[in-house]
């Protein structure tokens, strides 16, 4: 989908600057990076997964730590890697 968009974009910006490209050429042929598609999948899987949660099909995963000794020293938390 975001690749059909990108290409029909390019063919609007192709005619405003005087080039005479089919649709299809460019969607064929153009360069598309590949890092965009992957992050159109990512926002389109969190959204779906998203509205999952709201509209009650999929649970939300909850970790419960242990409460802090209100005595020790405040120390924040390691971030993972």
């Amino acid at each position: 989908m975001a690749k059909d968009q990108f290409a029909e974009m390019l063919d609007l910006m192709g005619k405003e600057l005087g080039y005479e490209f089919e649709h299809t050429e460019i969607k064929d042929s153009a360069y598309y990076p590949v890092a965009h598609e992957k992050m159109d999948r990512a926002a389109i899987e969190l959204r779906e997964k998203g509205l999952a949660v709201l509209e009650g099909r999929a649970p939300i995963g909850v970790v419960v730590h242990p409460a802090p000794d209100p005595d020790a020293p405040y120390r924040p938390p390691q971030l993972r890697r």
